[in-house]
Parts: C-alpha cells; sequence; structure tokens
C-alpha cells in the first residue's frame, strides 16, 4: 500500500536522527557542551516534518479515516497514538525551550535539554515502532483499494502545500545534522 510505504519511509527518515540525538545527547554529559546548529536543525526538523508533515497524515487522514470506516472499533488504539503524539510535541518543545534557555546562560539548560533529548528519541523510537509493527498492517487490512487510493490522494494533496518536497528538504537536514555530530 503506497501510502503505508510513504508513512514507513519518513519513519526510516525520522529513525535515522534518532541515535544523532542520542550522541549529542551523550556529547553534554562529558561537558562539550550542546551543539547549538544541531539542535536548531532538530527543532526545525521536529516542527516541519516529524509533527508537521509526517504526523498530520497520521493523525488527520488516515486516524480520521480508519476510525470512520471501523465506527470506534480502533478509537482506543487511535487515542493513544495521538496522545503519544502529543507526548513527543511536548517533549519538542522541551528540547527547544532548553536550546533557548542555554543560549541565555540558565545554569540548568543544559540538564534539561539532555533529559529532553534522551526522553524525545527514546519515546519516538517505541513509538515508531508500534505503529511499524501493529497499527500500519492493520491500516493495510481494513482499507479497500478505494480507501488507499483516497488515502494516497489526501497525503498528495497535503504535501503539494509546500514550496519544496519536505522529504527531501529534511533529508538535507539529517545531512547536516549528521556532520555536526
Amino acid at each position: 500500500m503506497k501510502a503505508i510505504e510513504i508513512l514507513i519511509k519518513e519513519h526510516n527518515l525520522i529513525s535515522l536522527v534518532l541515535p544523532l540525538i542520542k550522541k549529542s545527547a551523550e556529547d553534554i554529559t562529558m561537558n562539550k557542551g550542546p551543539k547549538q546548529e544541531f539542535y536548531k536543525l532538530l527543532v526545525d526538523f521536529t516542527k516541519d516534518f516529524t509533527n508537521g508533515v509526517h504526523h498530520y497524515k497520521e493523525e488527520i487522514v488516515m486516524f480520521g479515516l480508519l476510525a470512520q470506516k471501523l465506527d470506534g472499533k480502533l478509537d482506543a488504539q487511535i487515542e493513544k497514538l495521538r496522545s503519544q503524539h502529543s507526548v513527543l510535541r511536548d517533549l519538542a518543545t522541551d528540547i527547544s525551550s532548553s536550546l533557548d534557555n542555554y543560549t541565555k546562560g540558565h545554569e540548568s539548560a543544559e540538564r534539561q535539554l539532555h533529559r529532553a533529548s534522551l526522553d524525545y528519541a527514546s519515546k519516538l523510537q517505541e513509538h515508531i515502532e508500534t505503529e511499524n509493527r501493529v497499527f500500519y498492517p492493520v491500516t493495510v487490512k481494513v482499507l479497500n483499494d478505494t480507501e488507499k487510493e483516497n488515502l494516497l490522494a489526501e497525503f498528495e494533496s497535503y504535501e503539494s502545500k509546500f514550496e519544496e518536497n519536505s522529504f527531501t528538504k529534511n533529508q538535507a537536514r539529517f545531512q547536516r545534522m549528521s556532520e555536526l555530530v
């Protein structure tokens, strides 16, 4: 199913960033200080791609379609995934706030940035694994061919609103982040 393949491809790109987050957090504990350019790119990657594009496709488009089709049979699972998205957004905000505080010289900012980074990477990895192993296969099974085509069309319609291909743009961000770590 093409729409799920797109989401998995996005997951794969997001997953490439997770070890970089962990390494950058490790550097903080080794008194190297946070690499500010890395974290600025991470904040943009998370805001624009993970939350702005990928989670939109899941929450608004796919989860909505599944909720309608299955008359609430997956509501508990969908709500759990939405809740995880919310926690991840909060952690991304914590990373951004901690970075701002670090640049302002707040003493506890490094520790906060370290904690938020590790929490974010860990929770996001678990979330991705759950969606890939459990939720996406269910989606493929329950949608008929027309619904699958409609889901793909919705994804493409949403993507067309951006001036630049979001996946390509964020691949470049990943490349730059990997150079910095």
